[in-house]
């Protein structure tokens, strides 16, 4: 259709008309004629209704139906702003520029905005625009004016060039005239909006000024009867629907996806769209117009054929003496169209998009990937001969650029190179700003004790301790494994038997007994079979193998211990009771009348009496809270609050007099302890959660592997 509009107008101003002989003019009016009649006919060609089947569409075959519908509305500006404020902002140091990209997303934002994944590659002005505003070093320092940034906007600007061809005017940006940085850019993913900023500082955080242009979204529904509704861009005529067929009448756009359509099956869902095909109509005006157009041009080869119309002038003179009206209803342009869907179509939505748009800007601010203020040196690339050195908050060389593109940090005091195939683990001094490699490798990276890593010589091999300052090795490398636990105790296996050391690498317990692990200050060792004993921090032995069963570590000073003896009828049961550290009882929780216990927590524990009900009692061993509950949980130590089952089988969160603090809906399930109090997960069984002061947290997934 858009071909042969121009056609018309073409001939009407005569822009383009360069004929110079007799049958040079007639060519070009010929041209004009055939082009008119063939737009007519293709017109006449009339789309007949035919039922559509359905006989094998499945309605539970998702694959039917489209993820998402293109009627959503878009989304408010508080929605983008939540958007785009939490996009990822990557920086990578190749010196001496920094090479930074923030991640669009595009395809999250097409969703928000209810658009196809094609829109912004057939509408690229409606892109997001990404202009950095203002940069903060880590250093402290700060830049917002003039910023000396390098982007795609800018090396399209500085190497735009025109050719002319065949008369006409090419523009292109010249690839060759550009510097490896610019090559750089101008090559990075479109999935990312990347810019070089030519400093060698790291970059603590960087602000942009985003723009985005919004249009307005409008819906016609229709029935399955046919109707017409008006629109900004004209009429939209809905001739039929035939199974799975939408027959329509719709006014061409100049852009794409300024009108779509959507077709619904009878459950609400939207149809996979399978194809469509149309046609330019012609109204009965407009044909009008069209057949005066031929009529006129007719005339103008009759004048040419007796040599009154002999030159480009003349022919232009004439056509404008007679020229040919068109209203503005006539200009609109439509198209019959048939469209077809996966499934019987029982609702049809056309969505027109405004093509004025409206700009919503955002500016945010975003954290540099990885920029940590208290930490240094950076891994950093020379962007000339791409080898790998450490640079300060500064922007400056502490370690030369001499390793390969492999050399990475483990931690800010060792650094990992590959060189032919071989791993090699160097060690960075920071007061001597030296490095140097060591002979043995990083078994993960955490830092123990603010000073210590677990070291090995080869993957899954005996296990050591080194410094992380010095990088001295503190403990050799010969043990299974290694645990840091309770903050102050390593214990270490060798051969199948554990022992502990303190903090100091002082010996506390030797390599020569079994289930060693350490809680509250105390190591618990389990002496043989299911038997344990506890020691203390210097590796006394408190409980001397007196007891059968012992549960957790001490706690409010008092330790849950069980001693086992045979009844009269030749029944084995158990005693309970909590002791102190000089072994002494404290509380008899049988001679109490409780069949079981927990350990305390915030001054108080759980006891169970002979109806199976629990309740609380205090460290002298009296009942604070009646046993009146189902079921019973420590006390969280920072909310001071526990969870019970009341009688009706509902949960509750109570504080340490009993009282209901919060009512919890679902049934229990299982805890997540955290040490930060907030971070423990209370799981129901319906898949919510709460934490330790009951307040509901959003679902994680990996709570329930």
């Amino acid at each position: 259709m858009k071909k042969y509009i121009t056609v018309i107008v073409l001939s009407l101003y005569m822009c383009t008309i360069q004929a110079q002989t007799k049958q040079d003019l007639l060519n070009t009016i010929d041209k004009d004629i055939t082009s008119l009649k063939t737009l007519l006919k293709v017109a006449d060609m009339r789309i007949e209704l035919t039922a559509g089947t359905s006989k094998e569409f499945d309605a539970s075959d998702g694959f039917n139906f489209e993820q998402q519908s293109l009627a959503k509305s878009a989304a408010d500006k508080d929605a983008l702003n939540k958007f785009f404020s939490q996009l990822k902002v990557h920086s990578k140091l190749f010196y001496p520029y920094n090479i930074v990209s923030i991640g669009k997303d595009e395809f999250d934002l097409l969703k928000l905005l209810g658009r196809d994944n094609f829109h912004f590659s057939h509408n690229p002005d409606k892109e997001p625009t990404y202009t950095p505003t203002r940069i903060t070093f880590l250093d402290g320092t700060e830049i917002s004016e003039n910023l000396p940034i390098v982007s795609k906007k800018s090396i399209a600007a500085k190497h735009a060039t025109t050719e002319k061809e065949d008369g006409k005017t090419y523009e292109y940006v010249d690839e060759e005239k550009m510097t490896a940085l610019e090559k750089a850019i101008w090559e990075s993913s479109s999935f990312d909006e990347t810019i070089a900023l030519q400093s060698s500082k790291p970059i603590k955080s960087i602000s942009y000024h985003i723009e985005l242009p919004v249009s307005s979204k409008k819906l016609y529904e229709f029935n399955t009867q046919q109707k017409t509704v008006h629109t900004i861009y004209g009429a939209i005529t809905l001739e039929g629907v035939a199974g799975t067929k939408v027959y329509c009448t719709v006014p061409e756009t100049d852009r794409d996806g300024d009108i779509q359509i959507e077709a619904y099956y009878k459950n609400g869902k939207v149809l996979r769209q399978k194809g469509s095909n149309s046609n330019t109509v012609v109204t009965d005006s407009k044909r009008k117009v069209y057949q005066e157009w031929i009529t006129t041009l007719e005339k103008a080869k009759e004048r040419v054929n007796k040599n009154e119309i002999k030159s480009d002038k003349d022919l232009k003179d004439f056509l404008t003496a007679h020229p040919v009206q068109m209203s503005d209803e006539d200009k609109k342009k439509y198209k019959s169209s048939v469209y077809t869907f996966s499934g019987p179509v029982s609702k049809v939505v056309f969505i027109v998009t405004d093509s004025v748009s409206k700009t919503e800007s955002f500016d945010l601010a975003y954290d540099s990937y990885n920029a940590n203020t208290k930490e240094e040196p950076f891994v950093a690339t020379d962007f000339e001969t791409g080898r790998n050195g450490l640079l300060n908050k500064a922007g400056q060389w502490v370690v030369k650029p001499r390793f390969s593109e492999d050399f990475r940090p483990v931690t800010r005091f060792f650094y990992r190179d590959q060189l032919d195939d071989i791993d090699t683990t160097y060690h960075y001094d920071p007061s001597a700003k030296a490095i140097q490699k060591v002979d043995y490798t990083i078994d993960d990276p955490e830092i123990y004790d603010g000073k210590y890593v677990k070291i090995i010589h080869r993957v899954n091999g005996p296990k050591g301790i080194a410094n992380v300052t010095t990088g001295k090795v503190i403990v050799p490398v010969e043990y299974d494994y290694i645990f840091f636990r309770d903050d102050q105790f390593w214990v270490l296996d060798k051969n199948g038997q554990s022992g502990v050391m303190d903090r100091n690498f002082k010996i506390v317990l030797p390599i020569a007994y079994k289930g060693v692990d350490a809680e509250g200050g105390y190591i618990s060792v389990r002496e043989g079979g299911s038997k344990k004993d506890i020691y203390d921090a210097r590796g006394k032995n408190i409980t001397n193998g007196k007891y059968d069963d012992i549960k957790g570590t001490f706690s409010d000073g008092l330790l849950l211990v069980g001693k086992r003896y045979t009844n009269k009828e030749g029944y084995i049961n158990t005693k309970n009771y909590f002791i102190d550290t000089l072994c002494n009882v404290k509380i008899d929780l049988t001679a109490k009348g409780y069949e079981d216990a927990e350990a305390f927590s915030a001054g108080l524990a759980v006891v169970r009496n002979s109806t199976r009900n629990y309740g609380y009692i205090n460290t002298r061993g009296e009942l604070i809270i009646p046993c009146q509950y189902k079921y019973a949980r420590h006390f969280y130590p920072t909310s001071q609050l526990a969870l019970v089952q009341l009688k009706d089988d509902s949960y509750v969160m109570i504080d340490k007099k009993g009282n209901i603090v919060k009512k919890l809906s679902g049934s229990y399930s299982k805890s997540k302890f955290e040490k930060a109090d907030r971070a423990s997960r209370i799981l129901m069984t319906d898949q919510r959660s709460f934490n330790e002061y009951g307040e509901e947290l959003e679902y994680n997934a990996n709570d329930y592997w």
